[in-house]
């Protein structure tokens, strides 16, 4: 694991099978989100010489397919200052003054 596993950054000991927490979600009424990591990989410096580049890799969290204890897409209100959202609401306003509204 290396540098994180000090730092407690996941707890490995508390892991159960999905569909345990979806089945417990259910039966409760609790609202639970389900994700997905994604590991990348790059070549730092690819186009120097091969003595000076660098791999370097990253695993992040896949926020475009989190689903819920029913295998919903979850939806989050908080994600309307997305890139995606505003570059929508400037096409939105543009086309608004356009027309004279």
């Amino acid at each position: 694991m290396g540098k994180l596993d000090h730092r407690k950054a996941w707890l490995l000991e508390t892991v159960r099978k999905k569909s345990k927490v979806m089945a417990q979600a259910r039966s409760e009424g609790k609202i639970v989100h389900f994700g997905s990591l994604m590991a990348l990989c790059h070549i730092k410096h690819s186009e120097l010489a091969e003595s000076l580049r660098k791999y370097k890799g990253r695993v992040v969290f896949r926020g475009d397919n989190v689903r819920d204890e029913s295998g919903y897409l979850a939806v989050f209100s908080e994600q309307g200052t997305s890139a995606s959202h505003m570059a929508a609401a400037s096409g939105r306003h543009f086309s608004f003054r356009r027309h004279g509204r």
